[in-house]
């Protein structure tokens, strides 16, 4: 059931388990027909919940980041009595769709516009992080588009972490989504805020590889960032599997390139990847370890 003053238009809910007790919503707020997206929490999922608006609501102060509207309640009167406890997280309605659905519609985007997209969020994470904020969950679906499909909002904080919290090793592996996964996150150890923060930087980098493979943008480079996986292993034993062997400027490969080191320590962070020239007008060709200028 809706919270109050709201109508439900389309339900998102799925029935695995816990994830019952987490569902999204779109609602229109009867009062002004304002549109929003509601994240129900219920029963075991309520602290979550909390803990996610907490999170939330300091990262809309980012420009960039889909403003949190508020936390409702939308308490449940159950026919055989009593009450089901359950809240409502609120966000703005975003109407131009994620990246993953505006990939699905337009497989040929340039290069131009796939650059514009990583500039705008690695400056949306680089923002973050200088608030103390690791997002965790960087992916195509979490990254929605508006204005004429120009500019770009980043969604769901479900997955996020203020800096300097403590998070155990053994629930790294289960935070956000594997493909997207560090290979850090995988060694059962304790990690530094600027580990938390090197996350975020290797998932914008699994971004930028689908997004320069459009050709097969639902494919993942590896199915996880674990040595004893086949496909992880080819993706940096072989260059010419790695990195699109097709025409971009130098700059886009190289930040490609710093933003998939293994090595966290050495790898290319958020403020970095904002920083780069993405103006350079020579085209280049990625051949393997060489780049051949393009004629």
């Amino acid at each position: 059931m809706p919270p109050k003053d709201c109508k439900t238009i389309l339900p998102h809910q799925s029935d695995r388990g816990e994830e019952r007790d987490r569902a999204v919503f779109l609602l229109k707020r009867e009062s002004d027909s304002k549109h929003f997206i509601g994240k129900r929490f219920r029963n075991g999922q309520i602290r979550k919940g909390l803990r996610e608006y907490q999170i939330h609501k300091c990262a809309s102060t980012v420009k960039g980041v889909v403003k949190c509207v508020g936390l409702i309640n939308g308490n449940v009167v159950k026919s055989q009595g009593g009450t089901e406890t359950q809240i409502y997280l609120l966000t703005k309605y975003i109407r131009g769709g994620d990246l993953f659905e505006y990939l699905q519609r337009n497989p040929h985007v340039s290069e131009q516009r796939i650059v514009s997209y990583i500039y705008r969020i690695a400056k949306i994470l680089s923002k973050l992080h200088k608030i103390n904020i690791a997002h965790l969950d960087v992916k195509l679906e979490n990254i929605t588009l508006c204005n004429g499909f120009t500019s770009v909002r980043l969604i769901d904080f479900g997955s996020s972490a203020f800096l300097g919290e403590i998070i155990p090793p053994e629930s790294l592996s289960s935070i956000g989504t594997t493909e997207y996964l560090a290979p850090e996150a995988h060694l059962n150890v304790y990690l530094t805020n600027e580990d938390l923060i090197k996350l975020d930087s290797w998932a914008l980098g699994v971004l930028t590889w689908r997004l320069l493979n459009q050709n097969s943008f639902k494919e993942f480079p590896w199915s996880i960032a674990r040595v004893d996986c086949a496909s992880y292993r080819e993706f940096f034993n072989n260059p010419k599997v790695a990195f699109p062997a097709e025409e971009f400027s130098l700059s886009t490969i190289k930040l490609l390139k710093r933003l998939l080191v293994v090595n966290p320590q050495k790898r290319a962070d958020a403020k970095e990847a904002a920083s780069v020239d993405y103006t350079l007008p020579k085209m280049y060709i990625y051949k393997g370890a060489h780049f051949l200028k393009a004629r």
